[in-house]
């Protein structure tokens, strides 16, 4: 199972001065990093607790939970780089500590091209240490099309990121996966 905590409860939300949450409140709730991460680490912490007896009793052949914090954060995320490793931390910290056979997969970025952009800066910048693998979406376009060998190269770059920056073995998730609907 992917376990899906990808926005913080509103209440926890560090939101600026003279900014409302409006709109899609999916995406409004996952814009903004937690005002304490003590609080956020907390609470990723009891939801890997309660995984651990979830797995355990209803999937016992599988190995591993996996869990992830954002979704399409290139559309949505408007905190700083600093907050938004911060929140890898917390959680990267609070699944391995109460479920040992957790993985913390992200950032599950919407546009790949996009993503790697971000990744290279983030990876940069200290997130590799708090991730045990990518998640990420590979949106098909038109067969033949350049949108097709950009997706080709994009992936090999991914790839080559992760296998660099990520622990041996990390693990690429596909976690939507699209085409034309024309």
């Amino acid at each position: 199972p992917l376990l899906d905590l990808h926005s913080v409860p509103e209440w926890l939300i560090d939101v600026p001065e003279g900014v409302t949450l409006s709109g899609n409140v999916t995406s409004g709730l996952q814009r903004y990093p937690p005002r304490d991460f003590g609080i956020y680490k907390r609470m990723v912490a009891a939801v890997a607790r309660e995984q651990v007896v979830r797995r355990q009793a209803v999937f016992p052949s599988h190995a591993n939970n996996y869990y992830q914090i954002h979704w399409e954060p290139d559309w949505h995320w408007k905190g700083t780089d600093e907050q938004f490793i911060g929140m890898y931390k917390a959680a990267f910290e609070a699944v391995h500590e109460n479920d040992p056979d957790g993985l913390l997969l992200g950032p599950n970025y919407g546009v790949i091209r996009t993503g790697n952009k971000h990744l290279r800066r983030l990876f940069d910048k200290g997130l590799g240490q708090y991730l045990d693998g990518i998640l990420t979406h590979t949106d098909f376009l038109t067969p033949g099309s350049a949108g097709e060998r950009e997706l080709q190269e994009d992936l090999r770059e991914l790839v080559a990121m992760t296998r660099k920056r990520l622990r041996p073995g990390a693990k690429i998730m596909n976690t939507e996966w699209g085409v034309r609907w024309e």
